[in-house]
């Protein structure tokens, strides 16, 4: 740089740093001098060859950084556009790359530690390095992604529609529903390809009782990035029909956590609260709960588990009026020998003195009067049992919502201790001030302008005089 003709300075009243636990504080910039090209015009390859030097001399670290995914592309190399938004939108974006030599084992260890892939939505923080090329332009090369962030970030954001979703009474509101006693018209929501739904339809309808279920597909992608709105709109369909059903299914076989993602999202969680119908999940194994299994009338681990629970269902019923059909033939046989015995009694009292009919026909009556007594005091048993069973639900209910509840005050305690304004200067960050008034953009300040700096343990003044502008 210092033989070519021409100067170029880029000067900073405060010295601007990157502060992380991982990286050292470096200065973005520093003072770059060259000399005059003796009044010859630069090309746009020398001032881009020029400008690559400066960024290369204020950037010689590595910086870790946060930002979203909003595309991937991988060919080999993996290519990411980066950004950053705020309530109004994008208002910072960047292209970074992960070449393939790293690319593997970082998404290796990435899907292991967090159970998704590198992919568009997700928040991450990665340790990176500017590169400029003279054609290509401005870019990070990627060297280290710690999926430990990601993983706080992907359980923050699933606690969060969790409790938008309780907050809004739609957690519980599809299991306050009634399951049908037979429950034989089944609407299913589920890929028509998917081995869960095979295994769902062999097993419903080769059931060993020989019960009789119509099933109606309303097809949907199971993963992906399209299987929400997918989803969403089968439970649509299925609402507009619902009095067609007595359920409602949502199945897809087990797969991993990466897979079953989809399932944590609110609108489909939401939508199944407001069906009409009982709907049961069947979208994983027994170790995967999505938000989804949580909105659901009944949760199971697989498809074929669901099946086996509804052809419970129905056999729960056959069972029962076998039983109260056994209770009927025992009753009428019982009431047929007594009828027996009455007749015998009454033949054998025309030939007795009155006093012998009536005293038979007074031990009737007292057989009766027993038989109401003992009747009487069963159906006290059974109530006394259900009060005391729905005495310990509604002691259970009580002690897992004030845990709930002391779970949220915790929660928030803690989110409030870190926005705590004097707990940020401690960590390092500082307010600027001028005239008593909060700088947030260079575009306020003037050359000369006496500026105040509030950091955690006091503050300091500075005279504002170069300063550079971000484009």
């Amino acid at each position: 740089m210092a033989n070519q003709a021409g100067r170029l300075q880029i000067l900073t009243s405060i010295p601007t740093f990157v502060e992380d636990d991982r990286a050292m504080k470096k200065p973005l910039f520093k003072s770059v001098g060259i000399d005059d090209f003796a009044g010859q015009p630069l090309t746009l390859f020398q001032f881009n060859n020029l400008l690559k030097d400066v960024l290369a001399d204020g950037f010689p670290a590595s910086y870790w950084i946060v930002a979203e995914i909003s595309k991937v592309n991988e060919r080999g190399h993996c290519y990411l556009e980066l950004v950053e938004k705020d309530g109004a939108g994008t208002h910072a974006q960047a292209r970074g790359t992960i070449w393939s030599s790293k690319y593997r084992k970082i998404a290796q260890h990435f899907l292991a530690r967090t159970g998704q892939s590198i992919q568009p939505g997700l928040k991450i923080l990665f340790n990176a390095s500017l590169q400029y090329h003279e054609v290509y332009g401005l870019s990070l090369d990627i060297h280290e992604v710690d999926p430990t962030y990601t993983v706080g970030e992907l359980a923050r954001l699933r606690q969060e529609i969790i409790d938008r979703l309780e907050k809004e009474g739609l957690l519980f509101k599809n299991g306050l529903l009634a399951l049908p006693t037979v429950p034989q018209r089944i609407a299913i929501v589920s890929s028509p390809t998917a081995a869960g739904y095979q295994d769902f339809m062999h097993q419903i309808g080769a059931n060993a009782h020989r019960y009789q279920f119509t099933c109606v597909l309303f097809p949907a992608l199971m993963q992906g990035n399209d299987a929400p709105a997918s989803v969403i709109e089968a439970l649509r369909q299925i609402g507009e029909r619902a009095a067609e059903f007595d359920v409602a299914v949502v199945i897809r076989g087990g797969g991993s956590q990466n897979d079953l993602s989809c399932f944590d999202h609110y609108g489909i969680a939401a939508t199944l609260a407001g069906l009409p119908l009982p709907v049961l999940t069947g979208i994983g194994h027994e170790r995967d709960e999505t938000i989804t299994d949580l909105a659901a009338h009944t949760r199971l681990k697989t498809p074929t588990a669901v099946a086996a629970f509804l052809i419970e269902t129905c056999r729960h019923f056959e069972e029962t009026l076998e039983n109260a059909f056994q209770e009927l033939m025992t009753a009428a046989a019982d009431q047929l020998i007594r009828a027996r015995e009455h007749l015998e009694r009454q033949s054998l009292a025309l030939c007795h003195r009155a006093e012998s009919s009536l005293n038979q026909h007074r031990q009737h009556l007292n057989r009766h009067h027993y038989a109401l007594l003992r009747q009487a005091e069963r159906q006290t048993d059974r109530q006394e049992t259900y009060l005391t069973q729905l005495t310990e639900k509604m002691k259970c209910t009580i002690q897992n919502r004030l845990r709930r509840e002391e779970s949220q005050l915790d929660f928030h305690a803690l989110k409030t201790s870190l926005l705590d304004p004097v707990a940020l200067l401690k960590r390092g960050l500082s307010r600027t001030y001028h005239n008593g008034q909060l700088i947030t953009s260079v575009g306020q300040l003037q050359k000369g302008d006496v500026i105040e700096t509030q950091l955690g343990d006091g503050r300091v003044r500075s005279v504002v005089t170069v300063f550079n502008q971000l484009q």
